[in-house]
């Protein structure tokens, strides 16, 4: 099964670089953004994309999901796209809408991680892919096209940037730690335990990327971030890349302690702390007061 991951792997790697190189052609000018709503409402501007949302992931399937059913030698493969907003069944004959999951396998798609920043040309951006079989990421690709960088992922086998093995951090306090914090918990968690966080580390980073800010954990960049209701699309290849890179337990709940189990939703309801192993216990003994 590994060598099928590897082989799952290869056809990601291939799918991003395809669609990184069309959305880096295209970065430069600025984009409007579409909304199902008032694009100005502050409340719905985090589902707002931009028409290479749309072609990006139109690439990344119709490239994966033949070489998926070879590879994975299965009958059917769930596809959950932050561009698609519905579970959609694959089978050799064509696309079902299946509502809920409805086999071993689930690809999990976010084409433009970064729609806001990549809509005005600011090159803060990735394209994720994971592969989750049974809720658990066996499979995780996140690739930062203008940097030309590549991380990833297979469960077990360590975590990798251009195939050279990443580790986390050995920062041990918050004191000496340079921390990202996501612009959304700042507004929702308006309170003295966030200012104390503030105040209690070396250098604050505010980023909007959940990908590539758990890939720059993973790789020692930063020490720790800190997200709120975020969907699966999001995070889950970037949790399985810093899992394998830390290699402790370094991506919980605000307590600390409660393990984060993917879910196949399109919820946005997961709120996480993400460190290098060695603040967690600190990090944690602040945030958990946030719940």
């Amino acid at each position: 099964m590994c060598n099928d991951y590897r082989k799952a792997q290869d056809v990601f790697e291939k799918a991003v670089y395809l669609s990184g190189r069309m959305l880096k052609s295209g970065l430069d000018n600025r984009k409007p953004l579409v909304c199902s709503s008032d694009v100005n409402d502050k409340n719905r501007q985090s589902d707002a994309y931009t028409e290479y949302d749309v072609i990006s992931n139109n690439i990344l399937i119709k490239y994966i999901v033949p070489y998926l059913f070879e590879v994975l030698n299965v009958e059917n493969i769930d596809v959950m796209s932050e561009e698609n907003k519905r579970l959609v069944c694959y089978t050799k004959g064509g696309a079902i809408d299946c509502g809920v999951s409805s086999g071993d396998y689930c690809l999990v798609i976010d084409p433009l991680c970064g729609s806001i920043p990549y809509s005005r040309g600011v090159p803060d951006f990735v394209v994720s892919v994971a592969l989750v079989k049974e809720g658990m990421p066996v499979v995780g690709v996140v690739y930062d096209p203008i940097r030309e960088e590549l991380f990833s992922a297979i469960l077990g086998q360590g975590s990798f940037l251009n195939g050279n093995v990443i580790n986390a951090s050995s920062t041990n306090s918050l004191a000496a730690s340079y921390l990202s914090i996501e612009h959304k918990v700042i507004k929702k968690y308006k309170s003295k335990y966030l200012d104390e966080i503030l105040n209690k580390i070396l250098r604050l980073r505010v980023a909007g990327t959940c990908g590539l800010e758990l890939c720059y954990v993973a790789c020692g960049r930063i020490d720790a971030l800190i997200k709120c209701d975020q969907p699966l699309y999001d995070y889950v290849s970037g949790m399985l890349i810093l899992k394998e890179a830390a290699g402790v337990e370094c991506f919980t709940n605000f307590d600390g302690k409660s393990e984060i189990i993917p879910t196949i939703n399109f919820e946005k309801n997961t709120s996480f702390i993400a460190t290098n192993g060695f603040i967690h216990e600190e990090l944690a003994s602040y945030t958990k007061n946030l719940m």
